[in-house]
């Protein structure tokens, strides 16, 4: 496994010849002596998502967000005590609220991958071996798993904590049970809005994780 500024590369336990004959429309690296297939998984599953950061030239003040409009906001919080979550690096906040500026993404410098440059800057502790300044490694041994959250670029998974050995997964999902939104949902406006806090997200129950998937597909533009 290789990470990069790009992104996750693969080599397969099956080789060289595998990654020629199933993956001749991905990108392809050379690295080591083996060849890399950059997101194998990507076009296969639609939940997988990046999410870009803004930081002002300066350096000076947070990170800013797009919304679905593409205007820049910085959140605050504004309820509660800040506090970080050390599980996955999220900072919890009883109540947050959007800061608009009025400047456009090209006045700041846009991070498109997160995760990278907060091991790069040795913000967090990785499991990851650094190679040079644009790349980490990491062997997944044959009885383990890498982990890898579904906002690639913002996530704090494998890539800080470790593989996870098969004697620990207890089984696969099969479907959803339960689904509500969080105080922190950000994708459901939780955040910044009290009334939308802890409300059920109906249109998940009782979906396997294929279906949902498959929602997910037909939902994406033509």
């Amino acid at each position: 496994m290789l990470f990069t500024k790009e992104g996750l590369f693969l080599h397969p336990h099956e080789g060289d010849e595998y990654v020629k004959k199933e993956f001749s429309g991905y990108v392809v690296v050379e690295r080591m002596g083996k060849l890399f297939v950059k997101e194998p998984f990507m076009g296969q599953h639609p939940g997988i998502h990046y999410q870009s950061v803004f930081y002002r030239k300066d350096k000076q003040g947070g990170a800013y967000y797009a919304d679905e409009q593409g205007r820049l906001y910085e959140r605050k919080c504004i309820e509660g005590n800040l506090q970080v979550n050390m599980g996955d690096g999220e900072a919890q906040c009883d109540l947050w609220k959007r800061e608009y500026t009025d400047k456009t993404s090209e006045s700041f410098i846009e991070d498109t991958n997160v995760a990278f440059s907060t091991m790069s800057d040795g913000m967090m502790v990785s499991s990851m071996i650094r190679l040079d300044s644009d790349t980490f490694y990491k062997k997944i041994e044959e009885d383990e798993f890498f982990m890898i959250g579904d906002n690639r670029n913002n996530s704090f998974d494998s890539r800080f904590w470790g593989s996870v050995p098969y004697k620990n997964i207890i089984g696969q999902p099969w479907f959803v049970y339960f689904s509500l939104n969080k105080a922190n949902s950000q994708e459901f406006g939780a955040d910044i809005d009290k009334k939308k806090r802890y409300t059920i997200r109906w249109d998940r129950m009782f979906k396997t994780t294929e279906r949902l998937e498959q929602d997910m597909r037909e939902a994406m533009p033509k």
